[in-house]
């Protein structure tokens, strides 16, 4: 027999600003060796989502069960938008469809799996909300215009 999500959700982050999605690998040749790093935009913004979803938590237990996640981005209309389109994108007439993609913005859902480290070195693996985001077995995903730019993840326990 088929579970359900709980009625209530278990912890919802949010994140103030524009969305951002992951950036691609980059890589950088250091003497004979190249290394491959993740760039400083997408490392401050999943700091910063690392951050949120801690204050989330508010001491909640991680959890190590399945879980449903609703993603809701929403992003800021663009500038050199005239007023009537910027009115007809807040009202929800025009839909973002262009970057960032979906696929990108889940992908900085990897920043809820683990705390920062505490100091140079450190690789204990301290869960934030899930033991490892593989745990995702449902998702719903939106992305939409609005005045208050923003990254919003429900979490709901499976079962």
């Amino acid at each position: 027999m088929a579970t359900l999500p709980s009625t209530e959700p278990y912890v919802v982050v949010r994140l103030l600003g524009p969305p951002r999605g992951k950036g691609r690998p980059r890589t950088r040749i250091v003497g004979d060796f190249a290394t491959i790093y993740t760039d400083k935009k997408t490392r401050d913004y999943e700091n910063a989502l690392k951050a949120a979803g801690i204050e989330a938590m508010e001491g909640k237990d991680p959890l190590d069960e399945p879980v449903s996640v609703v993603v809701h981005a929403h992003l800021p209309v663009p500038e050199s938008w005239s007023r009537a389109k910027r009115a007809a994108a807040l009202a929800g007439d025009i839909w973002p469809t262009g970057k960032p993609d979906f696929d990108n913005l889940l992908k900085v859902l990897d920043g809820l799996n683990h705390h920062p480290p505490r100091f140079k070195g450190d690789r204990e693996k301290r869960p934030i909300i899930w033991r490892d985001d593989s745990q995702i077995i449902a998702c719903q995903f939106m992305k939409k215009y609005s005045g208050t730019p923003r990254l919003e993840i429900v979490v709901w326990r499976w079962g």
